[in-house]
């Protein structure tokens, strides 16, 4: 009498893991031809099998730059100054971690660096004015509703909402193309 492992050995090339096992229909060992004798069995298996689909590699963004323009007015650059002084504290240069105060201060210069100058904006073509403030205010909004919705894809009123100011952003746009 065979055990269980014995009986199945002739299935183990053919499924590697268990998870594999699932797209196995059916499986059959054939025995030799009646005119020859061997030990050897055919093994016939058919299979449901399924082609994965690509998976696309993420592309890397480059890094926001801060607006440093912006600090050759001397109201932006004096809230720079106040707002560097806030986030930076006292620095121990004596401290035996000197990555931990290099860390808190680079930290305190970008936040400061946000708060007070800001990121660079991408200059658009001459029909999209970089001051309208309407198309920049339904652009945000989009935005917004884009990202709740993606929070919660099932749900239809969300996914209304996006669509709604999604088209209106384009009906704008399209609008303000044209004049």
């Amino acid at each position: 009498m065979t055990g269980p492992t014995e009986a199945y050995a002739p299935l183990a090339p053919l499924s590697s893991s268990v998870r594999d096992i699932r797209d196995v229909n059916i499986t059959r060992a054939m025995i030799a031809a009646d005119d020859c004798w061997t030990d050897h069995r055919l093994i016939r298996s058919m299979m449901r099998l399924q082609i994965a689909p690509k998976h696309r590699q993420k592309v890397k963004q480059a890094p926001k730059r801060y607006d440093m323009t912006r600090l050759r007015s001397d109201e932006a650059l004096n809230h720079f100054n106040t707002a560097l002084d806030e986030k930076v504290g006292p620095v121990d240069v004596e401290s035996p971690v000197i990555e931990t105060a290099w860390n808190s201060l680079q930290e305190a210069i970008n936040v400061a660096c946000k708060e007070s100058i800001g990121h660079t904006r991408r200059v658009n073509s001459d029909w999209f004015d970089e001051n309208d403030a309407t198309l920049t205010r339904l652009i945000d909004k989009k935005r917004a509703a884009l990202n709740t919705f993606r929070a919660d894809p099932n749900s239809n009123r969300k996914k209304i909402a996006y669509r709604k100011a999604k088209a209106e952003v384009q009906f704008h746009s399209r609008r303000a193309n044209n004049i």
